[in-house]
This record gives C-alpha cells, structure tokens and sequence, in this order.
C-alpha cells in the first residue's frame, strides 16, 4: 500500500467551484481509495492505494468530481516519495530562516516546453524570485502576494501548462499528515 497526495486546482476560490470536503472524501473512497483525509478547503488529500497509475486515478478523480457537481477541473496525484523529491530540489536559498507563508510550491501538469522555460527564465520580478524544474515552480515573494506579479496564473500562461500552487507550509503539513 502506498500513500499519495492529490492537490485539486481551483476549487473554493471566492466562492467558485465549491467542493464540500466530506463529500470530496466520500468521492475519492467511492472509487477505492483507501484512508481518505483532506486537509483545508482547498483541495487537498492524502489517501492510500496499492500502486496506481497517476493518470487513470486522475481521470476517475475528475470524472467523479464532474458527475457529483457538474463542473471540470484540473486534479494533480504524486506518491508521497515524489512530492518529497520534488520539494528537496527547492533552490530558495535561506529557507530555514524564510517564512514558508511566502514560499511557494506550484505542481505543474507536465514540464514545461525548454523553449518557453529559455523564454520566461528572461523575465524578472524583483524582488520576487521564482525557478523552474522539472514540472515545478518555487517561488517567493518578498511583498505582499496580492501585489507581486507571480501567481498560478503567470505560470500557465507563460508556461502553456495547467498548474496549482500552494505555499510551503501546505506541502509540509501535507507530508507529515501523509506519515501518520
């Protein structure tokens, strides 16, 4: 058995795309998965599973999701092992002394194309900072989030690829609740 994390992009944001948590669990269990938990209302979960094709789950993950509320949206699942990895390539330097509240962690859908990577690499936000590798972008803001120009947003578009981000105390808390 195997535990993985999926992280829902979009949902419960100003009022759209509304998911009750107990009822994403109940979905996630009804296609069986096993010792479902959400974390927050933002659309994550960790749940456990003998070991699955990230793509297939994915899809039933949405289909269900579609059936029960009627919208689509985007869903990312990693195994536990791969989020960590990930996360360890973080170049952010001083992260022991940042607040994590201002690093961010943002899953994209597959890598990015090089040549769109070469083009963005160019642009800067200072002081903001952010990096692209493999099929993540970590980021930081030095300001305040609503006034830095970096977002979920930029990336896809920039990047032409769906992404969902959350900040670092997320992904951490994801990982210890994911060891229990």
């Amino acid at each position: 058995m195997e535990t993985y994390i999926s992280l829902l992009r979009g949902i419960n944001v100003s009022g759209k795309n509304k998911i009750l948590m107990a009822d994403l669990k109940a979905i996630y269990e009804n296609i069986g998965l096993l010792e479902v938990q959400t974390y927050i209302q933002s659309g994550n979960v960790i749940f456990k599973a003998q070991e699955i094709n990230n793509q297939d789950i994915t899809k039933k993950i949405t289909e269900a999701i579609f059936q029960k509320y009627g919208f689509q949206i985007s869903v990312f699942v990693e195994n536990v092992a791969e989020i960590e990895r990930l996360m360890a390539l973080n170049p952010i330097e001083e992260m022991e002394s940042q607040d994590y509240k201002r690093v961010f962690f943002s899953l994209l859908s597959e890598p990015p194309k090089q040549d769109l990577q070469e083009k963005f690499a160019q642009i800067s936000y200072p002081p903001d900072e952010y990096y692209v590798i493999e099929n993540v972008v970590f980021w930081k803001v030095l300001m305040a989030s609503k006034d830095s120009k970096l977002s979920n947003n930029l990336f896809e578009n920039k990047l032409k690829v769906i992404a969902t981000t959350r900040n670092w105390n997320t992904m951490l808390t994801l990982i210890n609740l994911s060891k229990n």
